[in-house]
């Protein structure tokens, strides 16, 4: 009996096992601390992202109102009239071009010599490809001391140019790409000057002019000169049309007989080695809808886009303005020679109607309100109408007017609203009663504020929890 009840009071006397007997208790704290810690930096981040867009507030989206520029452009095909004549030779087996193309020529100067062994059409296809990197040699100096912005400028052309032939390439047009060939080696010939210090590439030009006429000098057999019959501008290639698309053509011409001469069959003379244009001047005629005829004006200039031509911008005059029924007939002119657009006889053009500077809103972000034409913008957590002057609609986007006023009224001291008075004597203006102050009931549209591009429900003064 004494023997238990001393191995009770024994029990009751043990010490209990601590927490600190099984774990580590400054580890065990450090650890939930850490959690703790990391928990609650995730949670002020999600809250924070979650707020900033809009994720409290389901379905809406916003974007900021930028300043951009637009153009409005209409696509169309147009047909090149230009008076040409076809030259030909009594040789037909190769010829050895000494004029280049799109150079003028006086009259009786040497622009060709023609050889009646086919022999020699390996010989003079190496001339051509030499006179064409002269050509690019030529054009590429830069003159002494070239300025930093032009440095800088030049950059931007050789990106902008490799930009455009990666564009074109992409798109499987090596054509287009093609027609960006020698801009591009000018540009980058250019950069490679101002790099090594130099003005021009003289002693390259030297070299390949002397290596041009040592293999000239191994054409044989008989030959034959083809020379300028008047002076003109030269170019080496025909199509058959020389005699079609004139500029006596557009007198009269209708779009009904612009079709019928683009449906004609070429007539290229097998004996042709290039043709003379008399002059500078050549013409584009083009056809659109009927419904655009209000856009234009005759003697007006606009900016014409050839996508064939590396989209190529020219400054164009509308000499003439034909409609006839739905369809209206449009004469360009230009005396530009670019060695491109002048030369190809059927184009691909954007013809620029409109541009507009402003600011960029998505379309679809517009709404009407108490007759007002705006956007819903964000401030914060409130939403509110904001009045929008759009100026023009590309692609899907509206630009506003920078100078779009906003909606107010006259109220009095209890805000009531008030009408103004009539004009006084010799004015046409009303007057605004003494005791009235101006209210804003919807202000404009302004830059970064952040426009609400998809949602429902909303309106003016509405605010999320």
């Amino acid at each position: 009996m004494d023997e238990s009840r001393n191995e009770t009071n024994t029990a009751k006397k043990r010490p209990g096992r601590k927490l600190s007997d099984y774990f580590d208790t400054a580890y065990l704290r450090g650890v939930i601390l850490g959690v703790f810690s990391v928990l609650l930096v995730l949670g002020i981040a999600f809250y924070i992202v979650w707020h900033v867009t809009g994720g409290f507030e389901s379905g809406i989206a916003t974007q900021t109102a930028l300043f951009a520029s637009a153009e409005e452009t209409i696509p169309a095909s147009g047909f090149l009239f230009r008076d040409e004549t076809a030259l030909t030779s009594v040789y037909r087996g190769a010829a050895d071009y000494r004029m280049g193309d799109g150079k003028r020529a006086a009259a009786g100067e040497l622009l060709a010599v023609t050889y009646e062994n086919t022999d020699s059409a390996g010989i003079t296809a190496r001339l051509k490809k030499m006179d064409a990197e002269i050509a690019v040699l030529e054009n590429s100096s830069v003159g002494s001391n070239p300025s930093l912005s032009y440095t800088k400028a030049l950059e931007n052309t050789v990106s902008s140019a490799l930009t455009r032939y990666y564009q074109q390439l992409a798109a499987g047009d090596p054509s287009r790409a093609l027609a960006l060939t020698d801009e591009l080696l000018v540009s980058l010939n250019r950069k490679a000057l101002i790099v090594d210090s130099r003005t021009d590439y003289a002693a390259e030009v030297e070299a390949l002019t002397a290596e041009r006429t040592r293999l000239a000098a191994t054409l044989t057999g008989r030959s034959a000169e083809v020379r300028a019959p008047y002076p003109g501008i030269f170019y080496s290639d025909t199509d058959g049309y020389e005699s079609v698309f004139t500029a006596a053509a557009l007198e009269g011409l209708t779009p009904s007989r612009l079709d019928e001469l683009a449906a004609l069959p070429a007539e290229k003379d097998p004996a042709a080695v290039g043709k003379l244009a008399s002059s500078r001047m050549w013409y584009l005629a083009l056809t659109l809808d009927a419904a655009e005829s209000d856009r234009f004006r005759i003697g007006e200039k606009r900016k014409i886009t050839f996508t064939d031509c590396g989209d190529l911008s020219l400054e164009m005059k509308l000499e003439n303005a034909v409609p006839e029924g739905d369809r209206l007939l449009l004469v360009y002119s230009s005396d530009e020679q670019k060695n491109g657009p002048e030369t190809i006889r059927r184009h691909s053009v954007a013809v620029q109607v409109a541009s507009y500077d402003g600011l960029r809103v998505p379309r679809s972000a517009l709404r009407f309100v108490d007759g007002y034409t705006g956007v819903y913008a964000r401030f914060g957590n409130t939403v509110l109408f904001r009045v929008a002057d759009v100026i023009g609609t590309v692609d899907g986007y509206a630009y506003i007017s920078a100078k779009t006023a906003p909606v107010t009224r006259l109220i009095d001291e209890r805000g009531e609203p008030l009408d103004t008075l009539p004009p006084a004597e010799g004015e046409s203006e009303g007057r605004v009663p003494e005791n009235a102050r101006i209210e804003t009931v919807y202000g404009a549209l302004q830059l970064y504020d952040e426009v609400i591009v998809s949602g429902t429900g909303l309106y003016d003064g509405l605010i999320f929890d």
